[in-house]
């Protein structure tokens, strides 16, 4: 025989309300209750589930903390494998999550379209978060790792001018 739960009807479990008494679970022995989150979705949830804290809204709260309302959002940017990437959904060379590699949007924006399959964009001084556009080469089809010498020549030299003029010769 069940034993009669307690009467939860208007008490509030995070952002859901219970609104009403619903049927005995399956094992016949927990109570559902009607409940409405404060987005206004329904569901009958356990009160065990309810009490304990293991539904607190019917996923309304955490979708409305994605993107820049996120407490992690850091502007639409994030690195990844030494890559910068950038949140831009609508662009052709976008992948699955709707970002897209901020050395293919740079070079994409100085062609004027998107990269088609066969081309890649290669680091000149080979650090893959410099995405200046100087620094991007557009290459037909796939690069090896590396960089060419006079690159990095012509890199080593830009520093020495910048921060050590006094050793060229």
């Amino acid at each position: 025989m069940p034993t009669k739960a307690k009467d939860l009807t208007g008490m509030r479990f995070g952002r859901w309300t219970v609104t009403a008494r619903g049927p005995l679970g399956s094992s016949g022995r927990s109570a559902l209750w009607s409940c409405r989150c404060d987005c206004g979705k329904e569901k009958l949830l356990q009160s065990k589930d309810l009490r304990r804290g293991h539904t607190t809204s019917c996923g309304c709260y955490r979708d409305s903390l994605k993107g820049p309302r996120s407490h992690s959002w850091k502007g639409g940017r994030y690195h990844s494998g030494g890559y910068a990437y950038v949140k831009s959904p609508h662009h052709p060379n976008a992948i699955g999550n709707g970002y897209v590699a901020e050395h293919i949007l740079v070079m994409s924006e100085a062609l004027g379209r998107p990269l088609v399959d066969d081309e890649t964009v290669h680091h000149r001084n080979g650090i893959k978060d410099d995405n200046r556009k100087e620094n991007l080469e557009l290459r037909i089809s796939h690069h090896g790792p590396g960089q060419r010498a006079e690159d990095m020549v012509e890199f080593a030299v830009e520093i020495l001018r910048r921060y050590a003029p006094e050793r060229l010769v």
